[in-house]
């Protein structure tokens, strides 16, 4: 696939993770702090980065949980203050590359680093760099400059320009390693950022067009990504997901996602499974709702009318069964009323929506329609 993007903080293609090498040389590293999850191991692909990092002193820094938390955060900042690399380097998904993120700001005391997670905000600079290379095409942290941790049982988001990678690699062949169900639910996840980002209030014509061209790539290749990949479609899966991570790092995301955590949280529903169910049901709320006061209208309307147009369909009706056949082929379609079946669990649903995330949804979100709604069969 010709790439028709140029970032100067991205190299896309396969095999472009051995343009880290001219990164570290350019920098001048000799101490490589390397964040990876357990499954680096198997990774496809990792003889390249393994063969960069003979050159250097390396530390493989895996001692964290698939959620980063406060206390993985506190014991990793420790390490690279014993340390003193010249550069972070984060191969993985998300989990690794927000590790890497919080490690490379973070100055090394408790007290400081538990008031920058509470707060959501950096008041540092950075003065590692850090580079990332994902291993799933679906999280967009790559692209993003939120990083998610846990403190107990609360979700923190934190946030800053200073979050951002000095380069990531999108390398397409480290994804080779999915397994079909983990590239369902990370393409599940890529694809949710794009549709809502594209739908948020807070929507530019530069966020729109990322979340364009990421929703066609997606469309274009999951299927084909997911039951009998090839090179290509891999591809272009690695840019669906760069891309809407650009998206919604001008935009955020939006109701699908504040709703999702507690799916996650309450019945072990992998995060891009918990979207991807969810999205049906809100593109038929966000294409007949009221838009949230200040909106305007027409813009709204006219989003969801190009919306349409981006899934090749006539009606949000055919949005909608578009994204149930893309949940069918993987297995992955509950309806959300077997999950929710009973008052109890409805009422802890609603009420334990991230309000951040809420607030950026273009349709005001009333209770008692979003209860009717959850009645509705949509994967009929």
């Amino acid at each position: 696939m010709e790439n028709i993007w140029n970032f100067t903080d991205a190299s896309f293609g396969q095999e472009c993770i051995k343009e880290l090498k001219f990164c570290l040389t350019k920098i001048d590293a000799r101490r490589i702090f390397f964040i990876h999850g357990n499954s680096y191991e198997k990774l496809r692909g990792r003889e390249q980065i393994d063969s960069i990092l003979m050159d250097y002193e390396v530390y493989h820094h895996v001692d964290f949980a698939v959620n980063p938390e406060y206390n993985d955060i506190l014991k990793g900042v420790k390490l690279i203050y014993n340390f003193k690399p010249d550069a972070i380097l984060a191969v993985g998904g998300g989990s690794s590359i927000d590790t890497g993120k919080l490690l490379s700001v973070l100055p090394n005391n408790s007290e400081l680093i538990s008031e920058t997670i509470r707060s959501g905000k950096v008041n540092a600079i950075r003065k590692i760099p850090f580079f990332v290379a994902p291993t799933t095409a679906g999280s967009g942290s790559e692209a993003t400059h939120f990083a998610v941790v846990y403190i107990g049982d609360n979700k923190y988001s934190v946030a800053s320009p200073l979050l951002l990678p000095n380069h990531c690699f999108v390398d397409s062949v480290l994804t080779w390693s999915m397994s079909p169900k983990l590239t369902a639910i990370t393409g599940l996840d890529a694809l949710s950022q794009a549709v809502e980002s594209f739908w948020s209030v807070y929507a530019t014509e530069e966020s729109k067009r990322y979340a364009a061209e990421s929703i066609r790539l997606n469309l274009n290749s999951f299927e084909k990504s997911v039951k009998s990949p090839d090179a290509m479609s891999r591809e272009e899966m690695t840019t669906a997901s760069f891309l809407a991570g650009k998206a919604i790092n001008i935009t955020k995301t939006t109701a699908v996602h504040a709703y999702s955590y507690y799916l996650t949280k309450r019945f072990g529903l992998p995060h891009g499974q918990s979207v991807g169910i969810l999205l049906p049901y809100f593109i038929k709320y966000n294409m007949d709702g009221k838009v949230t006061n200040g909106y305007c209208v027409d813009i709204h309307r006219q989003r969801m009318q190009e919306l349409c147009r981006l899934f090749s369909a006539e009606s949000p009706d055919g949005v909608i069964r578009k994204v149930n056949g893309i949940l069918a082929c993987c297995g992955l379609n509950i309806p959300i009323n077997t999950l929710l079946n009973n008052t109890k669990d409805i009422e802890e649903f609603i009420n334990r929506v991230n309000v951040e995330r809420l607030a950026n949804n273009p349709v005001i979100v009333q209770n008692d329609l979003l209860k009717s709604l959850m009645e509705i069969d949509v994967f009929g």
